[in-house]
């Protein structure tokens, strides 16, 4: 997932409810509609949509160039690309996000979580999260 790593339902839930890309949808149906949510908030196209793109495994074309940067930093990118558009979506609306059986997370995951959890007393984000034992959660609260 283009050395971001996040666990599937993060992707699906991408794929699925924020981009609805539909089966057998083209690789410019589904670049358009990068293109719409990151416009819906503001992005910088260039910039982001490259982000999404890869992370989503979606190749760019000629529309857009790679981002040279290096793992590492395009995965900070992205994951900042992540909780910026959710907590610009917060501003907009409450938003219930729900995670459940966190204990088959990921590390990166995990790490996204970490920093959600930094932004989430500024929105209205309210985050319920399903686990079992034997998960320690890295979280006080």
């Amino acid at each position: 997932m283009a050395g971001v790593g996040l666990d599937d339902p993060v992707i699906d839930y991408l794929r699925r409810d924020a981009l609805r890309f539909e089966a057998g949808a083209s690789d410019d149906e589904r670049l358009n509609r990068i293109e719409g949510l990151l416009a819906e908030f503001n992005q910088d196209l260039e910039q982001t949509v490259p982000l999404m793109a890869g992370l989503l495994q979606v190749p760019l074309g000629q529309r857009y160039r790679p981002p040279g940067s290096s793992p590492q930093v395009q995965r900070q990118a992205t994951m900042d690309l992540l909780i910026n558009l959710l907590t610009e979506r917060s501003n907009r609306q409450p938003v219930l996000f729900v995670l459940e059986d966190l204990h088959w997370a990921d590390p990166t995951t995990i790490d996204l979580l970490n920093q959600l959890f930094d932004e989430v007393p500024a929105h209205a984000v309210m985050v319920a999260i399903t686990v079992r034992t034997p998960f320690e959660s890295p979280w006080p609260n």
